[in-house]
């Protein structure tokens, strides 16, 4: 079976993740969850709510606050982080306080469909070449 060419981990996301947690002055835990397809939804999802009632059961010990909880994701893990913030909604026991999703992937059948190129119209007062 072909492997995607960027498997999402924490070495491909090392340099994001230690940025968002200087510039929030926050603790970051970075998942890391069966891939798909060889493990089919809601495998990942149900994964990363296991690991954050770990971090409201047992995060305090390590110096996180369980009471703080975040999620963000970027691409797919936008999507993930959606999923999971819905997930806990319905079920209960982790109260998130954030999500924050990077340019996330929200309609699975986008690749499905032509979309027509994106029109750029620029207001009169953008630079150009020619003003520059």
């Amino acid at each position: 079976m072909n492997k995607p060419v960027l498997e999402p981990n924490a070495h491909t996301h090392d340099r994001l993740v230690r940025e968002l947690a200087v510039g929030a002055g926050a603790a970051v835990v970075f998942p890391e969850y069966d891939l798909s397809p060889e493990h089919r939804y809601p495998v990942a999802i149900e994964q990363n709510r296991t690991i954050a009632q770990w971090v409201v059961a047992a995060g305090r010990a390590k110096g996180l606050a369980p009471e703080l909880i975040a999620v963000a994701g970027d691409s797919v893990g936008g999507n993930m982080s959606a999923a999971l913030t819905l997930m806990v909604r319905e079920r209960g026991g982790i109260a998130l306080r954030r999500q924050v999703l990077f340019y996330p992937v929200t309609d699975a059948a986008v690749r499905h469909r032509l979309l027509p190129a994106p029109r750029r119209t620029w207001p009169a007062w953008a630079t150009t070449a020619a003003t520059i």
